[in-house]
């Protein structure tokens, strides 16, 4: 059970206030306090157990008990205090307060409280158990102040234990006497000690006043040696001044010298950008050099055709020489030689096989335009004429174009390009030419070769070309080409240049359209010492003129001669060489390119041969037909 707070008790703590009840509550343990108001119902928009509520708790409360509530609402709240009271209580005296069994009814139910507290407690403090009368649930009465008057105040309390202690505390002073007394008779032992030392001290003093009245000349001594010492030193701090001197000079030139360090530092970080930016320009370097090792390996031949440019400039001024002088009705030559050189840096093609100079050929004729089927079947009629160390020929609107083209697959690095002028009186400039080109060039292009007439100035060519015929011996590296021109002023059908090879229409190659895309112009360099080389030697066997192109020849009364007779000989082995199949169609390329440009220039039966021509095509389309229908 708990305690129950009278009506009167009630309205006497009411009448306490906010603040009193507060400050008693206060006093109260926290732990206590929250045990209690643990048991009350939760406050809605309060988490139970949380400070907050806590504080809602105690202070609705005090509330309740400054303004008591009726009904049961009031009666929990009294209970509540109560048993706040009685935590107080214990916290003040202890855990033993006793607790009622019955609730109070009895008017002197307070002063027997008090009077049962008294013997438990003999010793509370009469403040201690006011204050808990004044928040208590007894009613106030005569009888139950005359108990708490009984309890003696807080100061008679402690001046009783004071007085109480006093036996013991005179026990200690007695004990700290005897000790004094101790500790005095040891002092008076000391001190008598100290007289004796005292005494022993002062025959020593006079004895130390006696040396020291031999000691005064260490002394003066003494002091000469530090007046001495007293000058090194000034010695010393003069050297060490110097010294600072000497110091602060050499910080000036350390400063300097950090100074050129820097100054070090930034050539050093520049020559490692300029060491970087030679490393970046060494690839180039390297490809300067390989430039310079194909210029190096070119020297020798550009110093033959130095010295052949020299010849011929010789010659022109001995020709020029010649010129100024009085007319003596001669027939020198009296044109200048226009001599081109084209060299082209590559890349190139090494032409080291018949495949490969074949498909160089007809690479740039493809170029040009020419559609790729003419463009392979042309290229192995020119590289026929070309074994064969003949005059390739080119006519038509294109000529020049197609032989620029072919000149390039075959000129090597370096070919020369001579345009013949309008009437030429001797074989001079021709010969001259021919000299400055023959061992430094790959090939030599007449353009406009029909200008003047071969047969005067060609001698030297047309030897060339003949001697290229009937030996092997005969070098065949330079290849020669010529185009033909067309207008009035130029020898018609070429004159004699067609004897000495084939003849090209270009206007009868099938060229390709505007929008088509051509391939890029190749450089043929050749790889091996003569074209003759290209082939095996296996396959290097000359094939005579079959006896069917000797009779066509004579069924139409045409006699060609024999040199012609022998360049078709050559050109036919060769075209039988780079082809395979029949006969037929060899012999009709021969008889075209070679036979029909020949017989126009001199006047032979052009029409029968046209005739025979056009019956050989007929054959071997015939063939061409039988052969699809067996297949």
């Amino acid at each position: 059970m708990s305690y129950l707070y009278s009506q009167e008790a009630r309205e006497r703590i009411s009448g306490l206030g906010v603040t009193m009840i507060t400050e008693f509550i206060e006093e109260v343990p926290h732990t206590v306090r929250k045990l209690v108001f643990d048991r009350q119902a939760s406050i809605p928009g309060f988490r139970r157990g949380s400070p907050p509520e806590f504080k809602e708790k105690q202070r609705r409360l005090i509330g309740h008990l400054v303004h008591p509530q009726p009904g049961q609402k009031g009666e929990a709240d009294w209970k509540a205090f109560a048993s706040l009271w009685v935590a107080w209580a214990r916290s003040r005296l202890d855990s033993a307060f006793p607790v009622p069994e019955t609730p109070p009814q009895e008017a002197d139910t307070g002063a027997s409280f008090f009077k049962q507290l008294a013997e438990l407690y003999p010793d509370a403090p009469r403040e201690t158990v006011e204050r808990l009368a004044a928040y208590s649930g007894f009613a106030e009465e005569p009888a139950m102040q005359a108990v708490l008057n009984s309890f003696h105040p807080a100061s008679t309390l402690a001046r009783d234990r004071m007085i109480d202690g006093l036996p013991g505390r005179l026990d200690k002073i007695e004990g700290y006497f005897e000790l004094a007394e101790t500790a005095a008779e040891e002092t008076a032992a000391r001190i008598d000690q100290l007289e004796k030392s005292a005494a022993a001290t002062s025959k020593v003093v006079k004895q130390l006043t006696g040396n020291f009245a031999g000691v005064a000349h260490d002394v003066e001594d003494l002091r000469v040696a530090l007046q001495s010492v007293t000058d090194r030193l000034q010695q010393l701090s003069q050297l060490a001044q110097s010294t600072a001197g000497a110091q602060q000079e050499a910080s000036q030139v350390l400063a300097r010298s950090t100074l050129q360090d820097e100054q070090i530092s930034a050539v050093l970080d520049s020559l490692a950008v300029q060491v970087a930016n030679l490393v970046a320009e060494r690839a180039k370097v390297q490809a300067i050099e390989e430039a310079l090792d194909t210029l190096s390996a070119r020297v020798p031949d550009w110093e033959v055709t130095a010295n052949a440019m020299a010849t011929l400039c010789e010659r022109l001024d001995d020709h020029d020489l010649r010129s100024s002088r009085p007319p003596r009705h001669d027939t020198g030559d009296q044109a200048n030689v226009r001599l081109i050189e084209n060299e082209t840096t590559g890349p190139f093609v090494e032409v080291s096989s018949v495949d490969v100079a074949w498909k160089v050929i007809a690479n740039n004729l493809q170029a040009c335009g020419v559609v790729k089927n003419d463009a392979n079947r042309y290229a192995r009629h020119i590289l026929a004429a070309v074994i064969s160390g003949q005059l390739i020929q080119f006519k038509g609107s294109t000529a020049d174009l197609i032989a620029d083209a072919v000149a390039a697959a075959i000129g090597g690095a370096i070919f020369h390009e001579w345009r013949v002028p309008v009437g030429l009186l001797s074989e001079n400039a021709a010969a001259d030419c021919l000299e400055v080109v023959y061992e430094s060039s790959g090939c030599l292009l007449l353009k406009g070769a029909n200008r003047s007439a071969f047969e005067v100035y060609g001698s030297a060519i047309r030897d060339l070309v003949a001697r290229r015929q009937f030996t092997l011996a005969v070098d065949a590296r330079l290849v020669l080409i010529a185009s033909w021109t067309h207008g009035p002023a130029a020898f018609p059908d070429g004159g004699t240049l067609s004897e000495l090879g084939p003849v090209f229409d270009t206007d009868e190659f099938s060229m390709r359209g505007v929008s088509a895309q051509l391939p890029l112009m190749q450089f043929g360099h050749l790889a091996v010492d003569d074209w003759r080389a290209l082939h095996n030697p296996a396959e290097n066997t000359l094939l005579a003129l079959p006896s069917t192109l000797r009779e066509r020849l004579a069924q139409v009364d045409f006699v060609p001669g024999n040199l012609w007779l022998r360049v078709a000989d050559r050109a036919y082995a060769q075209l039988r060489l780079l082809s395979t199949g029949s006969a037929e169609p060899t012999l009709h390329t021969v008889m075209k390119q070679w036979a029909l440009p020949w017989a126009q220039s001199i006047g032979g039966p052009v029409e029968a041969l046209t005739r025979s021509i056009a019956e050989l095509q007929s054959e071997i389309d015939a063939q061409a037909v039988h052969a699809e229908h067996v297949e």
